[in-house]
């Protein structure tokens, strides 16, 4: 699993401006998916866009236009990125998640706290779920970085209709230092 969160780390290092980020994410060898919806990560992605939309409408904010989705394969492991980006509340928010789907071995907070060198500042640990959070984010400048871990068997499973891991590395900031030329859907 140790591979899997450094290819995390590398692919998810230039968040404050999206359209560099796609580039950056393919220049570290993944592969764009064109259609998000046909890929594991499919529903949580529809289910995630639908409530994006939502808070964006209620708070006057936009959802990026210009998202995307990426496969690769890392250490034996199909991994699915996504890059998204919203403007809500007056802040700039891009994220950077990547999914293992399926994955059976649960990646513990103690592991992820050894790789980051530093503890979390919430954690959640039940049969059902394992999160972890750590501020700020993995790489310089970011917000946050985030682990969660779904088994099979957990209940959550039919909520977010994914289980194994999913990894968030996130960037917050004003919309001045966002990309100006990064295509705004209107929600």
């Amino acid at each position: 699993m140790l591979a899997v969160l450094n290819e995390v780390r590398a692919a998810c290092d230039k968040l404050p401006v999206l359209r560099d980020a796609h580039a950056h994410v393919r220049g570290k060898g993944w592969t764009r998916v064109e259609d998000a919806a046909a890929t594991p990560v499919g529903p949580l992605v529809a289910m995630g866009m639908e409530q994006g939309r939502a808070l964006a409408k209620a708070q006057g904010g936009s959802i990026e236009a210009d998202r995307g989705a990426y496969r690769k394969i890392v250490a034996g492991e199909e991994l699915w990125l996504l890059l998204s980006g919203a403007t809500i509340g007056g802040q700039v928010v891009h994220g950077c998640r990547v999914y293992d789907p399926g994955e059976t071995r649960r990646i513990t907070v103690k592991d992820v706290s050894a790789w980051l060198g530093r503890e979390p500042v919430q954690t959640v640990d039940r049969p059902e779920l394992l999160r972890g959070e750590w501020q700020p984010g993995i790489n310089a400048g970011q917000d946050s970085f985030e682990l969660f871990f779904v088994p099979d068997a957990s209940p959550l499973r039919e909520l977010i209709k994914l289980s194994g891991v999913a990894i968030k590395a996130d960037w917050v900031g004003a919309p001045a230092a966002s990309s100006p030329t990064s295509p705004q859907e209107k929600k």
